[in-house]
């Protein structure tokens, strides 16, 4: 949790990897998830981005870094992810140094004051000068002096990100974003191909709006003659819409509408519109003044987000990466659907040492080529090596299954229900359902009452939590007021010796699952 403090207290630019995890409640404490899988390859440097060399011992300070997190949220943290796991962390500081290579492009400096301020904030959040140090021991760090650099650059990062993105929102946007119609509409799509199909529907259109007009229950044409399926139910309610939720053309026209009006056919990008508005909210009054300025700081960083996106695609379009762990690398052909070099470079890493987990991955693709074949063998090989893996078994007995096997699918399946962690949710969820469809609804039964315990305690456990919270609280409020009288306020640091030991206590739970 240690660099989660830091982030409190810095801005970084986050670059979301969508990692699929299994969600539980319970997770392995104090793993090590088999961090530097070789001599050979804890030695090397992962990969060079910029001329700047990936450590493996950077590699795994990430990695740990990202395990405390998915537990922190309660997550599970097994040994099958570890491959993910590795390259999330990878992504995360092959796009630091990205960004690192273009602040020192730009010079930007970080002056002293600022340094020894931030590090200052850093040692604040433990209990003693001792506590921070151990904790940059268990987190990677060989030297005060190694940690020192590290936040000097992230400072240096920070600032550059910073200076990146200044927009101006006028009031005229801010206007545009606040104002709103409550409508309903009615869509007419050609029904033939060609000019003639969007003659006929324009015809029909102009009759259908001129019903409406006449004073027929919009509503009932709606049902009656709309081909837009998500709103001919509900007589064409569309709710209340801002800007741009209609094609252009509509939406300029349906914002120009009195409360009650009801448009001519608006030619759109799949057939004609024709909206009638029920409400508005018009970009005036208190209430609107009362908001505008909140609008406009959510608009500049919502438009300030998107340059720097912009910005940052275009350092990683120019920047020098190259990959030399093979399963990193493996793992990053998948991304962009090189199967067969993926392939190649998880083969290359299993040559150099055997690892279930990676021949997990190995197989993961040859399912994505279509080949259950050697899927299954793979899968074969990574139980024989490790049986005990919840996942692996899961695996092999989904493919078994999927391969018509069911004996074997049974058998892999059962040893999957025995080694599970007890109260993984997602796993016991999955193995009921792989029970149901293979026809055992005695095993899926037993898998449905393990759900229903993990549920019921889940729900004392959140009970209690919201009670204590309730509970804290309270008995803060005096101690509050008394601040507030005194002027002192609350000067806890974050990261208390208080804040870490709720901390570990939450780590201990479920700590004696299975692997």
């Amino acid at each position: 949790m240690f660099f989660q403090k830091l982030r409190k207290q810095m801005k970084w630019i986050f670059v979301v990897i969508a990692v699929t995890f299994a969600v539980g409640l319970a997770y392995l404490g104090g793993i090590d998830l088999g961090l530097g899988r070789s001599a050979d390859t804890r030695r090397g440097p992962v990969a060079v981005v910029n001329g700047v060399k990936i450590s493996r011992a950077q590699l795994d300070r990430q990695v740990r870094d990202q395990a405390e997190s998915l537990r922190a949220y309660g997550q599970s943290v097994r040994y099958s992810m570890r491959p993910e796991l590795e390259y999330y962390a990878y992504v995360i500081l092959r796009d630091h140094y990205i960004l690192l290579t273009e602040a020192r492009r730009q010079k930007i400096k970080v002056t002293d004051k600022e340094f020894d301020e931030e590090y200052k904030k850093q040692v604040e959040n433990f209990p003693s000068r001792q506590d921070f140090l151990d904790e940059l021991e268990r987190n990677g760090f060989a030297s005060e002096k190694e940690f020192k650099n590290w936040l000097r650059e992230n400072l240096m990062v920070s600032k550059l990100v910073d200076s990146v993105g200044n927009v101006k929102v006028t009031d005229a946007e801010v206007a545009r974003a606040y104002e709103k119609i409550t409508a309903s509409m009615i869509l007419i799509k050609p029904k033939a191909e060609g000019e003639a199909g969007w003659q006929l529907a324009e015809r029909l259109a102009k009759e259908v709006a001129t019903k409406a007009k006449s004073g027929q229950n919009f509503a009932q044409l709606a049902k009656t003659f709309s081909d837009d399926q998500a709103t001919k139910l509900s007589g064409g309610e569309l709710g209340e819409i801002g800007h741009e939720q209609l094609p252009p053309a509509v939406d300029d026209v349906a914002f120009r509408l009195p409360v009650g009006g009801v448009s001519d056919p608006i030619k759109g990008p799949d057939g004609y519109y024709i909206v009638r508005v029920s409400a508005r909210k018009e970009a005036t009054g208190p209430d609107f003044e009362k908001e505008k300025e909140n609008l406009r700081k959510q608009l500049a960083d919502q438009r300030r987000q998107e340059e720097q996106a912009r910005w940052f695609a275009s350092l990683q379009a120019q920047a020098k990466v190259e990959i030399l762990d093979p399963v990193l690398k493996a793992r990053d052909l998948v991304g962009i659907g090189k199967l067969d070099e993926a392939i190649a470079e998880y083969q290359k890493a299993l040559a150099e040492q055997d690892d279930p987990y990676v021949r997990l991955q190995l197989a993961r693709v040859y399912e994505m080529k279509k080949d259950k074949v050697q899927m299954i063998k793979e899968l074969e090989r990574a139980a024989a090596v490790t049986p005990e893996d919840v996942d692996i078994q899961l695996a092999l007995g989904t493919a078994y299954k999927d391969a018509d096997d069911k004996e074997k699918a049974l058998a892999a399946l059962t040893k999957a229900a025995e080694v599970a962690p007890q109260y993984d949710l997602q796993v016991h969820s999955q193995l009921s359902q792989l029970f149901s469809e293979l026809g055992r609804k005695d095993l899926a039964d037993l898998e449905d009452k393990k759900v229903n315990e993990i549920y019921a305690l889940y729900t004392q456990r959140l009970e209690a939590a919201q009670k204590a919270q309730t509970e804290a609280q309270k008995a803060n409020e005096p101690a509050q007021n008394t601040a507030g009288e005194s002027g002192t306020g609350d000067r806890t640091p974050a990261g208390s010796a208080s804040g870490q030991a709720g901390g570990a206590a939450a780590g201990q739970d479920g700590a004696g699952a299975k692997r």
